[in-house]
């Protein structure tokens, strides 16, 4: 009941602004033009940011408002507040898209093309940040958003001898991968069919976000489920990952890489070259500016103040900033290793949404535990997600 009650709330002040019966910038600072930035966390690299802008620009304010996720009932602004707000036509100024789910952004229409104001920008530049930053947010051409911060950065290695003839680590290598080494795990943590459909496929490439359309009923698809379908149902971690690949009983091992955990290759693999098959990146806060933002240079100035902030948080997206935080490694090659991968690395594969991922579990579980064939899987996963993408359109 709270819940719904702080949503009609939210709904009928973004009513009343909209007719002029209740002022956005009812605490703006006189003279100053407000920009609204609405973000999943205020983040201590995002508050610094605020705090230098707000004190070395007299005629713009930046606030920073707190959208937490949908079902933390105790926080004064949910992610279902925002929706209701922009439902209502109450945009902010600045939008973190980690917010919004990918199946709302494209009808929003949001989104401002930031590299104009990069490219003519007189401190940033395109070479100021790793190049993984623009091919995760990049669409068609155009740049959306740009993170303050990676998250965590996720590797996936194996030893060098295995993969002589890798190329790229998608869903058909994966599965040629596990028919040349039938007696080898494919990954030192875990060996079930729910695990892997997950932590081993991507899975939005079997949805248009963009035209609301999916196609989980493709032989690719199908394919993936009868590959699963071979593993066990049940969840098996296996307690030594480092001895499974140390002594060739695994092929593929998966760890994060952050400022405080330093990876040990020579207990991984000991004395034998190892190959990065894949690197994945979760930014966090990703900031947009919106369309109907009134102001866009103001609202670009304060994303270009985000990287004058020396402290990031976890890794910075700029090699400016990254290169600041050298003494903050736990050891020189932790650092080495971390720069090298951010630099040479341009891939990026964003899992589904929650809402998706649910259905795709559901069905999945259903069909590893013998209910369903993966023909029936597939196509009831194709109707329940067509179903829940055409709601969003």
């Amino acid at each position: 009941m709270k819940n719904t009650i702080r949503k009609i709330t939210a709904l009928a002040l973004a009513v009343m602004t909209l007719c002029g019966g209740v002022s956005c910038g009812k605490n703006k600072p006189e003279g100053k033009q407000r920009v609204k930035v609405a973000v999943s966390y205020k983040s201590p690299m995002l508050c610094s940011a605020v705090e230098r802008y707000n004190s070395t620009h007299e005629n713009s304010v930046i606030e920073l408002v707190e959208y937490a996720d949908s079902e933390d009932t105790e926080a004064e602004n949910t992610a279902d507040d925002l929706c209701l707000e922009i439902s209502a036509g109450d945009y902010p100024d600045i939008i973190d898209l980690s917010i919004i789910d990918n199946t709302e952004l494209d009808s929003m229409g949001m989104c401002t093309d930031l590299y104009p104001f990069l490219d003519s920008d007189d401190e940033l530049s395109r070479e100021s940040f790793f190049p993984g930053v623009f091919t995760a947010c990049e669409k068609e051409g155009k740049l959306i958003s740009l993170p303050v911060a990676y998250k965590t950065i996720s590797v996936s290695a194996g030893k060098s001898k295995f993969f002589e003839d890798f190329t790229e680590l998608d869903n058909a290598y994966i599965m040629e991968l596990a028919e040349k080494y039938p007696d080898k795990l494919l990954s030192p943590f875990h060996t079930n069919s729910s695990v892997f459909i997950f932590g081993l496929f991507d899975l939005n490439q079997f949805i248009d976000y963009e035209n609301y359309t999916c196609n989980f009923n493709s032989e690719e698809f199908i394919d993936i489920l009868e590959f699963c379908s071979q593993y066990p149902a049940e969840v098996e971690f296996l307690t030594t990952p480092d001895e499974n690949i140390l002594t060739d009983k695994a092929l593929i091992h998966s760890f994060q890489v952050n400022i405080f955990t330093n990876p040990d290759f020579k207990k991984t693999f000991g004395d034998e070259e190892y190959t990065v098959l894949e690197t994945n990146f979760h930014y966090g806060i990703r900031l947009a500016i919106t369309e109907s933002c009134p102001d866009k240079n103001i609202a670009w100035d304060f994303i270009s103040e985000v990287y004058n902030v020396e402290s990031g948080d976890d890794f910075p997206v700029t090699v400016k900033q990254f290169e600041a935080m050298r003494d903050s490694f736990v050891t020189q090659q932790q650092y080495d290793f971390a720069y090298d991968i951010l630099s040479r690395t341009d891939g990026f594969t964003e899992a589904v949404s929650d809402d998706i991922a649910i259905i795709i579990s559901e069905e999945t579980d259903e069909c590893f535990n013998g209910g369903t064939s993966p023909q029936e899987c597939a196509e009831i996963i194709q109707n329940r997600i067509s179903i829940y993408l055409s709601e969003k359109s």
